[in-house]
């Protein structure tokens, strides 16, 4: 072989170690802020007409609109949305409002921010309001590396949950807090 042939074929090789470099890092730059998922979303939604609390575990899949934003942030996008019809036809509810807006969400040690617009103490008695909570926290720690949940109303920590104030949440919030409640298997 030539030398001009063999410097052309290690030209060819360089700039196709550089590309796959390139592709390499944006996979990973993708996978670090969320863009691309690593598999389903968990959320958990109320089962209806149970006598006792029961959550429901669901798996989804998000789409493509969502994929500007971080996976933790698509999480709970989709427990805001509601059950989908067929959930519905399932018998779940969701007792968060559909319209609340996600104001800033991070992680800190192994606690969870989750700072909402007002509208999350909108409507219900206490059951509600439990069963709200109660969502949020067992889709928070469905997260890796969240262990609790600490709710945050327009950027203040919150003592009490609700109109009347009757829940409270002074501290970051833990499944044990909710024990009472069945959870049931994943639907997907």
């Amino acid at each position: 072989m030539g030398t001009r042939k063999r410097i052309k074929v290690q030209k060819i090789v360089l700039i196709s170690l550089a590309v796959l470099w390139a592709i390499l890092l944006l996979g990973l730059w993708l996978v670090r802020h969320g863009t691309v998922s690593g598999g389903p979303l968990t959320i958990y939604f109320m089962k209806s007409e149970s006598r006792k609390p029961v959550l429901v575990e669901v798996r989804r899949r998000p789409g493509l609109s969502g994929r500007d934003l971080s996976r933790l942030e698509r999480t709970f996008r989709e427990l805001a949305q509601g059950p989908s019809p067929e959930e519905k036809e399932s018998g779940l509810i969701s007792c968060i409002p559909n319209d609340v807006k996600i104001l800033r969400i991070f992680i800190q040690d192994d606690i969870l921010y989750l700072d909402l617009n007002k509208t999350i103490e909108s409507g219900g008695g206490v059951p509600e309001m439990e069963g709200r909570l109660a969502q949020l926290v067992y889709t928070a720690v469905a997260y890796p590396g969240v262990n609790k949940l600490r709710l945050l109303i327009e950027g203040k920590e919150i003592k009490s949950f609700g109109g009347e104030g009757l829940t409270e949440v002074d501290h970051p919030m833990t499944k044990s807090d909710f024990s009472e409640y069945e959870i049931e298997e994943a639907l997907q």
